[in-house]
């Protein structure tokens, strides 16, 4: 997949071009910030379940009183 890489996965470093290891650290700064995106994201929508989840249960108990 990547030029750097042998068989099986082993770094293989023989003369790596600047440009090269330029775009590899904003293709892997790019990666990063999508990371970042959907962790927040998921976060997100897990904090929303957890509410909706209390907002359910505290019906539930008042109902029962």
């Amino acid at each position: 997949m990547l030029p750097c890489l042998g068989s099986p996965l082993k770094i293989v470093v023989d003369d790596a071009e600047p440009e090269l290891l330029e775009l590899l650290a904003v293709e892997r700064d790019r990666m990063t910030d999508r990371i970042d995106c959907l962790t927040r994201n998921r976060d997100a929508i897990d904090s929303y379940i957890g509410a909706v989840s209390e907002a359910t249960s505290a019906r539930c108990t008042a109902g029962a009183a």
